[in-house]
């Protein structure tokens, strides 16, 4: 973490970290080719993943996502409400500064960067920096991040080549061959890195109050 400025600064990524993408592709797989639903995808590419999804077919079911006017904003969730308020909690503190950056594709309807806007307010709430952008090493970099949160290992090696040391993989099915960086299970856990490197501390709320 940068010497000469006060706040740590966070990123996650959007999708397979906040929201969750695979469910959208394999709900139109099974709509569109009548594949079944599997429980888990075991590999990166759903075409690898042995579950029936061809190259072709993924071509299709994409283009209808991008057909999809505003798709991003109904995705679902893949945060926990708890989840959700501990990062509410990071930015309103002045010690953490929190940006979500992806590399989400065009769609029909508003753009990508408002829609995605909408989705963290309704689904997390406001005061979250959100950017859209592939190069997210080179992004990194220029924004002075501390600490990343992504699912994708192929992300994780250019961000790390790029400098930022504080790097996390979230445990999802599809990247458990790699050991780019270290895992975490959740979000929680790695928020709780965070507040224990950094000596923040944030307030944990439960239905039954504050821990």
């Amino acid at each position: 973490m940068r010497e000469d400025r006060k706040t740590t600064r966070i990123m996650l990524d959007m999708d397979g970290v906040v929201a969750d993408f695979t469910s959208e592709v394999l709900s139109r797989a099974n709509r569109m080719f009548g594949i079944a639903i599997p429980d888990e995808v075991t590999t990166w590419g759903f075409e690898e993943a042995g579950i029936g999804i061809t190259a072709e077919m993924l071509d299709e079911i994409y283009a209808d996502i991008k057909a999809t006017p505003n798709f991003y904003e109904g995705q679902k969730p893949l945060i926990t409400p708890r989840e959700a308020v501990m990062l509410r909690q990071l930015t309103e503190s002045s010690q953490f500064d929190v940006y979500m950056i992806t590399a989400r594709f065009r769609v029909q309807g508003r753009s990508v960067v408002h829609q995605c806007q909408n989705w963290v307010r309704r689904h997390i709430g406001p005061g979250f920096s959100v950017i859209v952008k592939r190069d997210k090493g080179t992004l990194c970099r220029a924004l002075g991040i501390d600490y990343v949160l992504e699912d994708s290992p192929v992300y994780l090696d250019g961000i790390i080549k790029a400098g930022t040391n504080r790097a996390y993989l979230i445990d999802r099915p599809y990247n458990r061959d790699s050991s780019i960086c270290p895992r975490v299970k959740s979000i929680e856990e790695f928020v709780d890195i965070v507040i224990s490197e950094t000596e923040g501390t944030i307030k944990r709320e439960t239905g039954h109050g504050l821990l």
